[in-house]
Parts: C-alpha cells; structure tokens; sequence
C-alpha cells in the first residue's frame, strides 16, 4: 500500500536557522512503508540522498532515475517530478534545497563559503543533474548524523545547529563535487563499507543493530547479503576480526592477555581465551610466553 508523506515522516531545518541563508531546508525522512509523492517543483537546486531503501524518481522529459543505498540525485530548479514508489521499504533519505539566486545576505550568512565559492557549488550541482551518484562512507556517516538531529524530538543547543551548518555544507559541497556517473553495484559496495565501519569499530562494544542501521538495508536481507560473500554471519566475522588483530598484537610482545582482550574489544578475558583457542586451536598465552623466551 503507498502512503503519501505526512510531517509524521519528515523533519526539517530551515537554513536560516543554522546561519545558511543561501540554503533553503534539509529535509530527513524515514518511513516503514513504501512512499509516494505527487508531481511538484522547486525553485531551488534539490540534492536527494538515498540512505536506505530503493526509490524511484520520475521526470517530465527525462529518463527515470531510481535511487539505491549510497546514491544521491541533483535536481535543477523548477523541473516537475514526483517520487513514484519506494520500493524497498523502509526508506531514508536525507535531502537539500540550494538557493539558485546569490543570496543578498551579508558574509556571516554563508558559512564557510564566499560568494564566489558559492557560484561554484551551484555550477557544480548542475552539472550533476539528473545523474545517479555514489557517495562515500564518510558522506553517509554525516548524513546518518544530521538525519539523528533532525529527528530525536529534543530542542536543538546553538552547538548542535553549528554541527548541522558544518554537516550539510560538507555534503553539498562534496555532492557538487565532478563525479563519474556509476551504475553502482550495491552488493559488493554494501559488503565493502560493512567491513570499513568493522574495522573502525571492532575494538569498541559493536552493535549487529546499529551495523545494520548504518547499512540502510533490512535485518534479513544484510544477513543473507554478507553470509553470502563471507560465509559467515556478521557476528562471527567480527569476532574472527577481534582474534586476528589479538594475534598481531600478542605476537609483537606489547600487551598481556587480559590487556590485549581488552584492546580488540573483549569485556571478559576469560571469553576472550576460550574463544581464542577455539579458532586458533591454542590459548592466547602461549604467544606470551613465546614472547619470554
């Protein structure tokens, strides 16, 4: 069933109220159900970021786009489209509004851009138009952070506006960015940034959830995906991470067992052996005691 949106699923920001007058809004929403928007226009340049699901744009003249996880789309001033479905629901996305005209504000109105720097974020932005991009684990990490802001429900301080101001002039700025139009393959892009946000985050207490958030696909369907190209679930790729990077370190003599535990991300030292000599058919401590002799 399509559901149109309803201010239950968005959540805005003008840009005045972070100190961008050039910026019209950010947009963040998320929806459990497929979406359906009617035929509109803007006068602003639309930069729309794909951060889960499957959406399908359509254009007056043009080819339709369909956006997948990681892509973004810019959209010229007053061209009409609608998004016709999300296909993959849930959705996300995270989307802006460029002023097209030089704003007539002073200088402290634009962030850390001139005018001139301005000129060529817009310039930039149109060339993109209409052209389905990939954007990087780092773009998605901030969209993920600004969407946060957005939508907890709590009032927002002066710090988390000037956060939101140097969050989405570091997006726009990337998405106006010359970029080769890509056919992306999500599948083997999923599987990379998985392992990216692994490595980052092994040695801290991980969350298969929050992966999987980060991810923006469906519990299920990221289980299938990595087993698929690891033969192991997500879990058990992280723990035989943990274990190889405890050998390393084991084995440069740096660390104890309950430090070295610690470390790649073990609460208990004790777990942290037994699962050690069960992968590597021997106890952490005899790289130690290797170490003492």
């Amino acid at each position: 069933m399509k559901m149109k949106l309803t201010q239950n699923a968005i959540r805005r920001i003008d840009g005045q109220r972070i100190g961008l007058s050039w910026l019209d809004k950010i947009e963040s929403v998320y929806s459990d159900e497929a979406l359906h928007m009617n035929w509109h226009t803007h006068d602003a340049i639309e930069i729309i970021c794909c951060l889960k699901g499957i959406m399908s744009y359509e254009f007056y003249g043009k080819r339709n786009v369909t956006l997948k996880m990681s892509e973004s789309l810019v959209i010229p001033p007053r061209c009409r489209h609608r998004l016709s479905s999300g296909v993959d629901a849930p959705s996300r996305r995270v989307s802006f509004l460029v002023n097209e005209t030089p704003s007539l504000q002073p200088e402290s109105r634009l962030g850390v851009f001139t005018r001139s720097d301005l000129a060529d974020i817009r310039r930039g932005l149109l060339n993109r138009r209409f052209r389905q991009t990939a954007f990087s684990a780092h773009v998605r990490e901030s969209l993920l952070r600004l969407g946060h802001f957005l939508h907890r429900g709590q009032r927002l301080s002066r710090q988390d506006l000037c956060e939101i101001r140097v969050l989405a002039s570091a997006i726009i700025l990337d998405a106006s960015r010359d970029a080769v139009q890509t056919e992306p393959k999500g599948e083997e892009r999923m599987f990379d940034e998985a392992i990216a946000w692994i490595e980052r985050n092994y040695a801290h207490e991980v969350s298969i959830s929050t992966l999987i958030e980060y991810m923006g696909y469906g519990r299920s369907r990221f289980f299938e995906l990595f087993k698929r190209k690891t033969g192991l679930s997500p879990n058990e790729y992280i723990i035989r991470y943990r274990i190889s990077k405890a050998q390393e370190i084991l084995s440069s003599g740096t660390a104890t067992v309950a430090d070295t535990a610690a470390q790649v991300g073990f609460a208990d030292p004790a777990f942290f052996s037994r699962t050690f000599r069960r992968l590597l058919g021997f106890p952490p401590s005899i790289l130690t005691s290797a170490q003492t002799h």
